[in-house]
């Protein structure tokens, strides 16, 4: 996700662009904000809006290894990409893979920044970009360890909330029938 801040006086003002960026952030926190009502989710913790699935792949004879599909990530206001990371050697189950595979966030100064200052010197950072980092832990992290991490912006997989599939008006309608006609039995 990209983004215009205006912070100083400068040669040439994006001010009348900017606002899209001011848009777009809006949007997006207020999709953020329905969900953690929705779902009741802490606000300090991301959410995983696609892919970042891990898949198993076993060819014989060679060891069995899996990726964890590029996705997208919710976070304080911004969506973030997530990179793939392929041949994680398989530990000891598909929980202990999501416990020691890290995510965190970046913000990286973008194009076209530098601009140029009111004396024309290329001086001023005001476009940003946000994307993540993915990393392998060695081992997985004990309970102070995760609590220190996220206090550093990094986030296992495995504490990370998911946006599923919901549930359209006529399938909770039918549900509420079936069990309607099977507690009249």
């Amino acid at each position: 996700m990209k983004e215009i801040r205006d912070s100083q006086e400068r040669q040439v003002q994006p001010v009348d662009f900017s606002f899209l960026s001011q848009a777009d952030s809006e949007i997006v926190a207020g999709v953020e904000a329905m969900l953690r009502t929705m779902y009741g989710w802490q606000e300090d913790i991301p959410i995983i809006l696609s892919g970042m699935i891990a898949e198993r792949y076993y060819k014989p004879p060679q060891e069995a290894t899996y990726n964890i599909t590029a996705g997208k990530v919710l976070f304080r206001g911004k969506i973030m990409d997530f990179q793939q990371i392929s041949n994680i050697p398989e530990p000891a189950g598909i929980d202990n893979i999501l416990e020691v595979i890290t995510w965190q966030t970046l913000v990286d100064i973008a194009a076209p920044s530098p601009v140029r200052d009111r004396n024309g010197e290329e001086t001023i950072n005001c476009h940003y970009e946000y994307s993540s980092k993915t990393m392998r832990l060695q081992n997985k992290l004990t309970e102070k360890d995760v609590e220190l991490y996220r206090r550093a912006g990094v986030f296992l997989l495995s504490d990370m909330y998911r946006v599923e599939k919901m549930a359209t008006y006529l399938e909770l309608y039918n549900l509420q029938r079936r069990i309607e006609i099977l507690e009249a039995r």
